[in-house]
This record gives C-alpha cells, sequence and structure tokens, in this order.
C-alpha cells in the first residue's frame, strides 16, 4: 500500500483511505503503509494530499492517529530516536546473557 500512495501523491494526486471491510488492522500494518511517508515525504505534502479516510470506525481512526503522530516524532529526529532504541534493544540483550 505503501507504493500506491507514495507513487499517487509523488504524482500530485490526492488519496483517501477506505477501512471498508477491515475488521482487525496492526499499528505495524500502518506504520510500513502510512507512516514510512512522513519519512520519505515532507509532512505538508502529506497532508496536502492524504483525503480524511473514508468507511472508517472510531478505532481505525484512533490507531492512525497514533502511528502518524509515532512517525512525524520519529522522522523529526530519526537520528536521536534510533540511538535510543539501539541502547534500548542493547540494555536487552545484555539483561539476557
Amino acid at each position: 500500500m505503501y507504493g500506491v500512495l507514495y507513487k499517487e501523491i509523488g504524482n500530485g494526486n490526492r488519496v483517501a483511505l477506505s477501512f471498508s471491510g477491515v475488521t482487525r488492522m496492526t499499528t505495524a500494518f500502518l506504520n510500513a503503509a502510512v507512516g514510512q511517508l512522513y519519512g520519505e515525504l515532507p509532512e505538508s505534502e502529506v497532508r496536502r494530499h492524504m483525503l480524511p479516510p473514508v468507511d472508517s470506525e472510531s478505532w481505525h481512526l484512533v490507531r492512525l492517529k497514533l502511528v502518524i503522530d509515532r512517525a512525524k516524532q520519529y522522522f523529526s529526529d530519526k537520528e536521536r530516536y534510533s540511538k535510543i532504541l539501539n541502547e534500548e534493544i542493547g540494555a536487552e540483550k545484555n539483561e539476557y546473557h
């Protein structure tokens, strides 16, 4: 889904996500499909081209907002967040050895 969104936004088209029929959805899926856009494109461009989701329920929107907020935060200072993550993973590895 990321590739389709990226291509359409890159072509200047507006896109809308439809959650029609979606009964289960992980934030990992949304990270790969939508969150990644914030690392490749300016936030203003994503916002300009993304229409509000359609056929959505409140839980869809809560998860989407969570993913977008986290992506914007992460990509605003990717180096810092990567360092924190690596330190946390390194600490966890050391706890089990």
